[in-house]
């Protein structure tokens, strides 16, 4: 039993000696301090475009202007729930431009003692234009938003930031047009569309084959090298003096026959010797087993040059003679009294022993593409996203501006993608204790960044010039690539050949501007801006996304008079192709099927978001001008108006006597005016022509959001002077509507 005192320690009271006692006192919360909300300064949670970690960003008002409300209503709004609510890239970009006008504020000491203009958006605005040609309508946006949030809230007038200029800062905030960027091209369009001899389908399915393909080649060249048992113990030996830490990159692959000053400098000459003696066994190794395509690679991207080296025995033989097989190592000659050596290893090291390769690298993000991943997705595309069964593989993924996770197909054990990305997984699961902590757990590493752009050329980087192998008709790559994979694979064949001469002539355009800046740096003139006839084309995940969204598209925009086909019928019936994208079959008919990827389509998406809320301000004023304009008369007063005369009673006999405009729909233009007569006539026309707008108003959409403006606008302005009819004569037009048919030409 336990003592009284024993009891009140317990209980916090010693007032019972009931155990059963808990004092009230004792159950109270701890004092709850709010969270300070600064009407000053705000720090913000976000993430830059293309990063992988949030970091915090400040805002302060500056000494001197905290009684400015423009200002500290900013402040106020990036504490709301609202704001919160967004992506941390909005975020991040929203308090950017915030910055950047709190400083052009922090200029304009007027505004202190003359307050800020109501047309102070308007001048920042100009400030900007001053210090950039860029675009500035995202920037603008991101600045008036803070003022269209706080005019939104139902008690806007009883907060003490508000003033009533902020009704017309607003008003007089500068109306940019949204920029008129064209559709993403997929990779039919890259080259023109028309010069394309296939189709998106075709694309992406020769691009999935190349990938696999590559990865399966490389993955055998790595395990073929490991299985020399003498070789895994120098992996093991440089693992165990730390020697593949990422630490070490600028020597993963050291000069094997000259000891480099800027190499051997940063560690001691024993742990210098390891790195030569196993980069020498690798050598050995690779000549001892005479992979046909290892020695391919190795005199593509490692050795100097050679002529006529046709026959493998000659490649072979070459390769042998940088090798001394007594003494175990590499060495240098000479031909023609020219000393010929390899100064390092690029591409066959130990790092490719150990991890995937760039081009590996580069062949996933393809593949991850290639399931729609776009930019934003691949880089933050991590090993846990994997999900993997005995049975199956399935991949989860993001987008930066938005907190949900989608998910790829599931391929099954019998698909090569289910193989590629799962010996990606593993190979790079096992790669984790020697791989950089900033990119750790990351599914995409590269040693040199730039190949992610896809920018293939004839440049020396292991991508290119294993890319240009595949190229050579000569070479055992592309002759293994061309019986394995077949007439499947040409698509990508055809597209990689344009893009490597396209970027050649970009990299000679370089290169003659660099000589030529290098003369006049000489004689002591400024540097000429680089201008290009021909942009680098890259190979980007952007393309590849728009092509396998135009595959799954059900919508197609062809010429009259010809047959439409779908690509995505080769996938069998709406289960199957609802099953490969992992949505339910309604899920596949209403969010995707339906959804046109035309260029005149996606134009429109890309600015649907932020002109919607606008565009119907501007079409209600537009509206309100028509009406002002228009007048519905009966036939007594248009006789007035008109100055008639004559004695016809029926409208349409009146309408032959006069040379008048008038409109499809009855209505007669008339000094500035639009007359509208109500007759059962006039409201049968107007009908049948509200009719018609709705009926065509989603294709016209397709085609332009601008022309689907005006008809928006004629819709309500007719439906609105229909209803100034007498209802009797709106029920004849209906009737008379329903007797005849009254044809009208197309919106389109």
């Amino acid at each position: 039993m336990m003592s009284f005192d024993e009891i009140a320690d317990a209980t916090g009271s010693r007032e019972s000696n009931d155990a059963t006692f808990i004092s009230l006192e004792t159950m109270a919360p701890a004092t709850v301090i709010p969270i300070r909300v600064s009407e000053t300064e705000v720090i913000v949670s976000g993430r830059a475009s293309g990063t992988k970690k949030s970091s915090f960003k400040k805002l302060s008002i500056p000494a001197g202007y905290e009684n400015l409300h423009i200002m500290r209503n900013v402040i106020l709004y990036l504490q709301s729930a609202d704001f919160l609510s967004k992506s941390l890239t909005t975020r991040y970009n929203e308090v950017r431009s915030q910055e950047k006008f709190f400083e052009f504020i922090a200029e304009q000491t007027q505004y202190l003692k003359d307050g800020v203009p109501l047309n102070v958006y308007e001048e920042y605005l100009r400030y900007r234009k001053k210090q950039t040609k860029k675009g500035f309508y995202g920037e603008m946006l991101h600045i008036v938003e803070p003022t269209k949030w706080l005019l939104k809230q139902k008690n806007h007038a009883l907060l003490p930031v508000f003033t009533t200029d902020f009704m017309s800062y607003l008003v007089f905030a500068p109306d940019l047009p949204p920029p008129n960027d064209t559709p993403t091209q997929s990779l039919v369009d890259l080259f023109g569309a028309r010069n394309c001899p296939y189709n998106d389908s075709d694309m992406i399915k020769a691009l999935r084959l190349e990938c696999c393909f590559i990865n399966e080649k490389l993955g055998a060249m790595r395990s073929g090298l490991l299985q020399d048992k003498v070789l895994q113990q120098w992996v093991d030996k440089l693992k165990t003096n730390n020697l593949l830490n990422h630490k070490f990159s600028s020597y993963y692959q050291p000069s094997l026959t000259i000891n480099t000053k800027h190499i051997s400098s940063k560690i001691n000459a024993d742990k210098y010797q390891i790195i030569q003696d196993a980069y020498n066994h690798l050598y050995k190794v690779i000549l001892e087993q005479e992979n046909p395509l290892t020695i391919e690679w190795l005199l593509q991207h490692e050795l100097p040059v050679a002529p006529d080296l046709d026959s493998e025995t000659a490649k072979i033989a070459w390769a042998k003679r940088f090798f001394d097989k007594e003494k175990g190592r590499i060495v240098t000659f000479q031909i023609n009294l020219k000393k010929v050596q390899i100064v390092s290893l690029n591409a066959l090291t130990f790092r490719f022993l150990n991890r995937p390769s760039d081009i590996e690298t580069f062949s996933i993000q393809c593949l991850l593409a290639a399931d729609s991943i776009q930019r934003g997705g691949l880089d933050q595309h991590a090993l846990v996203d994997f999900s993997i069964t005995d049975k199956s593989l399935q991949l989860g993924y993001g987008k930066g501006r938005r907190n949900t996770t989608s998910a790829t197909a599931i391929y099954s054990r019998k698909n090569i993608v289910h193989n590629t990305l799962k010996n990606h997984h593993e190979l790079m699961s096992e790669a984790q204790s020697f791989t950089p902590n900033s990119e750790q757990g990351d599914t995409l590493v590269y040693n040199w960044k730039a190949i992610g752009k896809g920018q293939i050329s004839s440049g020396y980087t292991e991508l290119n010039s294993f890319m240009s192998l595949l190229l050579d008709r000569k070479t055992q790559l592309n002759a293994q690539f061309s019986e394995e994979v077949g007439d499947e694979g040409k698509p990508f064949l055809w597209l990689l050949e344009r893009l490597v001469k396209q970027n050649n002539k970009n990299r000679l355009e370089q290169n003659e501007y660099a000589k030529k800046n290098r003369s006049r740096k000489k004689r002591g003139l400024n540097e000429l801006k680089f201008k290009t006839k021909h942009s680098k084309i890259a190979l980007s995940p952007a393309a590849i996304s728009m092509s396998r969204k135009r595959m799954d598209d059900s919508t197609h925009i062809y010429q009259k008079g010809s047959e439409p086909t779908s690509d995505a019928d080769s996938y069998g019936s709406a289960e199957t192709r609802a099953e490969l994208t992992a949505h339910s079959k309604e899920t596949k008919a209403n969010v995707y099927n339906d959804r046109s990827n035309s260029p005149q389509k996606i134009e429109s998406m890309r600015r649907f978001g932020a002109q919607v809320g606008e565009q119907y301000e501007k079409e209600a004023l537009k509206i309100s001008e028509y009406i002002k304009s228009a007048k519905v008369v009966d036939m007594q007063q248009v006789r007035k108006i008109l100055d008639i005369s004559n004695s016809k009673d029926e409208f349409e006999e009146m309408l032959e006597s006069l040379d008048l405009d008038t409109e499809i729909w009855g209505g007669i233009n008339h000094q500035g005016q639009t007359l509208i007569v109500t007759t059962k006539i006039t409201a049968a026309l107007i009908t049948g022509y509200i009719a018609h707008i709705k009926k065509e108003l989603h294709s016209v959409r397709l085609d332009s959001e601008k022309k689907a403006s005006k008809w928006r606008i004629n819709l309500a302005y007719l439906s609105e002077m229909l209803e100034q009819f007498p209802s009797h004569l709106q029920q004849a037009g209906k009737d008379m509507l329903a007797e005849f048919d009254i044809p009208y030409p197309s919106l389109l």
